[in-house]
């Protein structure tokens, strides 16, 4: 009782403290979102294509250290910022006439105004027009340091979820504002699951340092509102952890949580997340920038300024070598190979837990057929422990967000209960052999009393018998299951039976009638008395020594 107290205990702290992130990220969302602090503009209006805003704070430091998320993300501090809300920037004059599926998301704020990220800002504005994306930018803080981010795609996401479907954004696509936007011909769609594969809801790249969130797509779906509102939150229920990298060692974290895991996969980091190399050249390293790739990303590198406007240039140029359209790059080739390679192991994988709950549920059907046999026999909190864990085990199986790691954990967690349970088995296990060579000798013996072959009246019965026994002694000599053996030997004794009443009919084996003795022949002269006087034969001697000693032996009684 006191662990399951103390279960619950933790599962209210931890639903309190994800409900008082959410009240916090709330209230604050709905005060930007407020109709004095949003702002709602036209890239393509704007003089310099995007309207900077008012900056307030530090500019960004620029320092080789890849460990600095600070360099992964140019914000500045909330606090004492001038407010100047959000921008929607949404594409004036398009070259499809459709409604949108996929916008973008990115934070610019920090310092006095920026040119170099403006500018790395407007490289988005053909690809946006192309391909119809709107682009959602913050210009203020919500959250102290980097927690902004998580917190401003939360919003985003509940904000499309309130919509009716049909006017809802599919997908959001996160970048940092140190991205560059080198090749506006290739779709984001371009790199989006397949229709058969509509519970990946994130697409997440790696580099040398394990999880990079400087540019992924999110679906928009309660899934991923509940991984950003555990991201938002890590800090406070896992206070323990230490996070090197903040909200983005948070969301590594929660991916590792299962629930989370199978709905993101990890895509090659050159496809969107792409960095550029040293000597400011393209090459064919995997993660590094390649003519005709759509966006490099310049997380954690020393001058990046200078090597952003360097590459920025040759984006605003639209260069026919480095603008090829999708058929002409690796693209189609590389993302069918993956996709299809992904089909693959989440067929594997749910083979294999389809294989796992059969395993479970074997040993469910094992334990509680023994606790039926046994329970009395145990004591209450050995009773109590194997009840609890048959439960968890029998939840985690039907779950249908299951994988094989929580299954076999459920299943070792059962195990480790079993030890009282399993003295009585072996126990009773042991009398079941013990009864089964019983009647395998019984049987047998029955049989040897018979001639080889058994006679005619008796040798179905006969077989029948000896093939029964070679069915039990290699249920026993191969630890067949318990109730197996029972079944069997139960079989056995009644096969015996039938032969030991046919054997009985039939005067047959150990019912047959020993022989009588000769009768004495025909010619053979009754013997006369010797005549008085005459000696007595050997015979008669005999006979009188035997008289005399029985009456002796009478006597001394």
């Amino acid at each position: 009782m006191s662990q399951k107290m103390e279960l619950r205990g933790k599962q209210l702290w931890k639903f309190g403290v994800l409900a008082f992130s959410c009240t916090i990220i709330g209230f604050t969302l709905s005060n930007l979102y407020s109709s004095d602090r949003l702002l709602s503009t036209h890239s393509f209006n704007l003089p310099g294509s995007l309207k900077p805003g008012s900056w307030s704070g530090d500019a960004p430091k620029t320092t080789s250290n890849p460990n600095d998320l600070e360099e992964y993300f140019p914000f500045g501090s909330a606090t004492g910022s001038k407010d100047v809300g959000e921008e929607l920037i949404e594409p004036e004059t398009l070259e499809i006439d459709s409604q949108p599926t996929i916008g973008k998301v990115t934070i610019l704020f920090g310092g006095d105004v920026n040119p170099t990220y403006e500018r790395a800002l407007s490289t988005h504005e053909t690809h946006n027009r192309k391909h119809n994306y709107p682009m959602h930018v913050l210009r203020h803080g919500i959250l102290n340091d980097v927690w902004t981010k998580p917190a401003y795609i939360l919003s985003l996401l509940l904000q499309e979820l309130t919509k009716p479907e049909s006017e809802r954004l599919k997908w959001l696509l996160w970048h940092d504002a140190d991205t560059v936007l080198m090749n506006p011909s290739i779709p984001l769609d371009a790199f989006l699951p397949p229709p058969t594969m509509s519970d990946i809801h994130l697409l997440v790249t790696d580099d040398f340092n394990g999880l990079n969130n400087g540019v992924f797509p999110v679906r928009v779906h309660p899934w991923s509102v509940e991984l950003f509102t555990a991201v938002v939150s890590f800090r406070a229920f896992r206070p323990e952890i230490n996070l090197n990298f903040r909200d983005q060692s948070a969301l590594s974290e929660v991916l590792k949580m299962p629930q989370f895991a199978r709905h993101s996969v990890r895509l090659p980091q050159r496809w969107f997340n792409a960095y550029q190399s040293a000597d400011l050249n393209e090459t064919t390293h995997p993660y590094q920038l390649r003519r005709g790739d759509m966006l490099m990303h310049f997380a954690g590198v020393g001058d990046r300024e200078t090597r952003m406007n360097h590459w920025i240039d040759i984006a605003e140029q639209h260069l026919p070598e480095w603008e090829l359209d999708l058929r002409q790059t690796s693209y189609p080739g590389e993302v069918k190979e993956y996709w299809g390679e992904q089909l693959r192991l989440i067929q594997q994988r749910k083979e294999e837990v389809e294989n796992e709950k059969k395993e479970a549920k074997k040993l469910i059907e094992e334990v509680n057929g023994n606790m039926e046999e046994f329970s009395d026999k145990l004591a209450s909190p050995e009773r109590e422990a194997i009840s609890a864990k048959l439960v968890d085990l029998q939840r985690t199986a039907d779950d249908k967000e299951t994988n094989v790691e929580m299954i076999r954990e459920k299943m070792n967690d059962l195990h480790q209960t079993l030890s009282p349970l399993h003295v009585h088995v072996t126990a009773s296990e042991k009398e079941t052999h013990r009864a089964a060579h019983d009647m395998i000798f019984t049987t047998e013996s029955l049989v040897l009393t018979l001639p080889a072959p058994p006679p005619a009246p008796v040798q179905k019965e006969t077989q029948d018998a000896e093939n029964q026994v070679s069915a039990v002694r290699e249920l026993v000599s191969t630890s067949g299951e318990k109730k197996k053996i029972e079944e069997e030997t139960k079989r056995l004794k009644q096969l015996m039976q039938t032969l030991d009443t046919r054997m009985k009919q039939e005067k047959l084996g150990k019912y047959k009638q020993a022989q009588k003795p000769a009768p004495p022949a025909a010619n053979t002269a009754p013997q006369r008395p010797p005549p008085q006087g005459s000696a007595p034969t050997n015979a008669q001697n005999i006979g009188a020594q035997v008289q005399r000693g029985s009456a002796e032996g009478r006597g001394g009684t």
